[in-house]
């Protein structure tokens, strides 16, 4: 039989919606305890955190309320003291991408978690949509050759500004790549099991909100010689999103508005999950999935998924395409993901 853990989960802004919604369906985990995670005053309590949780109005008792493992739901310049607590306590951490919002502090969770006991988990949902699974699964066995294109285009509609507009702060969010685009540069990577070697990108703010970069392309290289591209408009009215890969002799395409996935040749695909753009949060395909991989690391189980390449991948390819941005020139990355 399973073991079910307690969950404290640390922010309760629009996407703690989500994120409480899917781990209370894997059925692996309790919501035992909820807190905003950055002053916000003394707000009432969420209407959506369970009843049979505490709510505090201080992070840290949250730690102390005897959790197992902790969700980080945050602000992303406020990540890393969360992180640092929460290894001093021992509990086990699923934090939301992006870990921090600048290269350097997140190279600093990073060395931090590599050296804790307990599991530390990046919420880059998208690896466990059940059509990301499939196209992994055959690339790893073999049934299809490894792709020489991988795409992502992403069409929606402008940042929620969240608590006192953080997610329209360059300086809070580390910019739109890094913000937004991280799930995407995360499976370009986790497609070609490989690390990106240089890094072009091209946009600018094309609506009202300073200094939000809301419309880009993006071109990612990756040591085997395979290429990535990234089209992101978030000046819609309503979520377009299209995942695609080719390679020799195959293709594979997810459109998230008709929820379908397609191999060609054909090949099984499994049907995503629904999902829902509302006020109540927006649940990205694989959100299910996730928890019920972070519970089994919790058990002691490795997870393919997790390991086929770092999450820290995502992060170096995102800073990139920010300098790229802002210097007008490609960015190289060396092996140790330092930019030039």
């Amino acid at each position: 039989m399973s073991v079910t853990y307690r969950l404290g989960v640390i922010g309760l802004g629009n996407r703690s919606r989500s994120l409480i919604r899917a781990a209370s369906e894997c059925g692996r985990f309790t919501i035992v305890a909820g807190s905003h995670g950055h002053a916000v005053g003394r707000p009432e309590r969420p209407a959506h955190l369970p009843e049979s949780a505490t709510y505090h109005t201080d992070w840290q008792e949250v730690l102390a309320s005897h959790a197992d493992a902790i969700v980080i739901a945050t602000p992303n310049d406020t990540h890393a003291d969360i992180v640092r607590a929460a290894i001093a306590r021992g509990v086990h951490i699923l934090c939301e991408k992006p870990l921090a919002h600048s290269i350097d502090e997140t190279r600093e969770i990073w060395r931090a978690v590599q050296c804790a006991t307990t599991v530390f988990h990046v919420g880059m949902e998208l690896r466990y949509a059940p059509a990301v699974q499939s196209l992994v699964g055959a690339l790893e066995d073999g049934t299809v050759e490894q792709p020489q294109l991988v795409w992502a285009q992403e069409f929606r509609p402008p940042f929620r500004p969240g608590v006192r507009e953080w997610r329209r702060s360059a300086k809070r969010t580390g910019g739109t790549f890094l913000e937004k685009n991280c799930h995407h540069f995360d499976l370009f990577a986790l497609v070609f099991g490989d690390r990106p070697v240089s890094v072009h990108a091209m946009g600018a703010p094309f609506s009202t909100i300073p200094g939000v970069v809301d419309q880009a392309m993006v071109l990612v290289g990756f040591l085997g010689g395979g290429s990535a591209t990234l089209a992101l408009d978030m000046t819609q009215s309503t979520q377009r999103l299209r995942l695609g890969a080719l390679g020799r002799g195959w293709s594979f395409e997810y459109n998230s508005l008709t929820d379908t996935s397609e191999f060609q040749p054909q090949l099984p695909v499994p049907a995503p999950p629904e999902q829902r753009w509302q006020d109540e949060g927006w649940d990205h395909p694989g959100e299910v999935q996730q928890f019920q991989a972070f519970a089994r690391r919790i058990d002691g189980e490795t997870d393919g998924t997790a390991d086929r390449v770092s999450p820290l991948w995502a992060h170096v390819i995102a800073c990139a395409a920010e300098t790229s941005l802002t210097s007008g020139r490609v960015v190289h990355i060396d092996e140790a993901g330092n930019l030039s």
